[in-house]
């Protein structure tokens, strides 16, 4: 798995998505349900490999089964692009109970939107908040966002808050997100951090 990773993000070796492909499907077959779960994306996208829709959702089930979130995440994100969201938001649910933060944030997505589901603030809310918590740092700067700016809409719960604010841009910005850091000083700078 490991090699296939190298030869797939070039890192030591020159690039070799063929090559990349043929070790996933070499770890997938001793079990790896990581390998599945990469070998399905290079499927999906035809990265060294003949591009393959079922084939990608096969290896995606195959990796979900075995335990790899992401790879759930994988296989509702076809169901979500082709306009089947109930069925990618029940995939979403059940990934996102089990700790994965992407799936918190799609599935947040879909219940903001209203796709596939009553249209739900709060819970959209709650679960970009889970996605933030579960390590997904890029919605913690939209939570944060969202609560300077009071842009959750009719929801109470997201009205303009720099004290809200304060508690999702930091771990945004632990999180690499440098626009976050950047929001960040802002407070401080304007005041509104309390001090």
């Amino acid at each position: 798995f490991n090699l296939a990773f190298l030869y797939e993000e070039s890192e030591g070796v020159a690039r070799d998505d063929a090559k990349a492909a043929q070790l996933y499907d070499k770890s997938g077959y001793l079990g790896s349900a990581s390998a599945c779960n990469n070998l399905s994306i290079q499927y999906r996208q035809g990265r060294g490999v003949k591009k393959d829709v079922e084939k990608a959702n096969d290896l995606a089930k195959k990796a979900c089964d075995a335990g790899e979130l992401s790879g759930c995440d994988s296989l509702a994100s076809p169901h979500q692009n082709s306009g089947e969201h109930a069925k990618a938001a029940a995939i979403f649910e059940r990934t996102c109970e089990k700790g994965f933060g992407l799936s918190c944030y799609n599935l947040a997505q879909i219940y903001e939107a209203g796709t596939g589901v009553a249209p739900d603030e709060s819970k959209a809310l709650e679960l970009y908040v889970k996605a933030c918590e579960r390590g997904y740092a890029v919605v913690c700067y939209y939570l944060g966002g969202m609560y300077a700016d009071g842009a959750m809409g009719k929801n109470d719960e997201a009205a303009k808050s720099s004290k809200n604010a304060l508690k999702f841009y930091p771990l945004a910005c632990d999180g690499k997100i440098y626009e976050a850091c950047e929001a960040l000083g802002r407070l401080y700078e304007d005041g509104e951090a309390g001090f």
